[in-house]
């Protein structure tokens, strides 16, 4: 594996009238993988396992709404449910596997 890899892309979408972000890692031509952060993580946690899977994979790492580089909430507390919710959709939406680090409700 080459030490001289381009960084990850840096995409943003908006949904439910936030902006979210994700990052993705390329090899659009591999099955896609979704790395999910836990709680109180971002998708920055995921990028040593992302250098590794790269070649093999298409990988896709979310930062969950009010979580890294994505906008949070201006008022209510955030539901861990409704953020399992949302990618629960999204991974229905897009065939692919999951590799999800703890997500606890707090």
């Amino acid at each position: 594996m080459s030490s001289l890899r381009a960084s990850p892309t840096s995409h943003s979408y908006f949904s439910q009238g936030l902006r979210l972000h994700y990052l993705d890692w390329g090899n659009p031509e591999a099955p896609p993988l979704l790395l999910v952060h836990g709680n109180r993580d971002h998708c920055h946690n995921w990028d040593w396992v992302a250098q590794e899977l790269r070649d093999e994979y298409h990988i896709l790492a979310p930062d969950f709404r009010g979580h890294g580089d994505s906008e949070r909430l201006i008022f209510g507390a955030m539901a861990t449910r409704n953020t399992s919710k949302g990618v629960t959709i999204a991974i229905l939406a897009i065939c692919m596997t999951l590799l999800s680090s703890s997500i606890n409700k707090t």
